[in-house]
């Protein structure tokens, strides 16, 4: 599909492996059951507003067996995906950022991961008297920078995606 916009960023073709997690309010979901059970409308989580800004899921495709590549991130998080799955990396400055490609990422590039905001959590508890265990905190993020150390070949696998109302979402945060 070609873009509407110059912002717009369409990839048909780009798929994660059926057990790759899919980040929800309600916590992880495999994007492969988001496809199987056509989980159309489901709020996704989507790295706007600092990490914590959700979108919702409007189309969904097995799109059969293709290589599969695993970025393992600094901390040990790990994301699957297929070669032209595209990723927002941060550009040198650290200021800005652009999506590319998976396979033109390299060992140091600077990605996003959306981790818990431990001083908002324990704001709300104090605010509402609440144990913080008890506090929804999966809504509670931020973001932060984290490098890539290194990507793999993982093998050729089934594969699947997925398209939002925002044309993203947070894989594994």
């Amino acid at each position: 599909k070609k873009s509407a916009d110059a912002y717009s960023h369409p990839q048909p073709h780009a798929c994660q492996p059926y057990d790759e997690s899919v980040s929800t309010p309600q916590g992880p979901v495999p994007i492969g059951k988001i496809v199987a059970e056509n989980l159309l409308g489901l709020e996704v989580f989507d790295g706007t507003d600092e990490g914590a800004g959700t979108t919702r899921v409007i189309a969904v495709k097995a799109n059969g067996n293709k290589p599969v590549f695993r970025i393992l991130l600094e901390g040990g998080t790990t994301v699957q995906a297929t070669a032209d799955h595209l990723i927002y990396a941060l550009t040198s400055d650290g200021l800005t950022g652009r999506w590319v490609r998976l396979d033109a990422l390299e060992a140091g590039t600077k990605l996003l991961r959306s981790v818990r905001d431990r001083a908002a959590e324990e704001s709300v508890a104090r605010a509402t008297h609440a144990p913080s265990n008890d506090i929804a905190t999966l809504a509670l993020r931020k973001l932060a920078e984290v490098r890539v150390k290194r990507i793999e070949a993982v093998g050729t696998l089934p594969v699947y995606d997925i398209q939002t109302e925002s044309g993203q979402y947070l894989s594994n945060h």
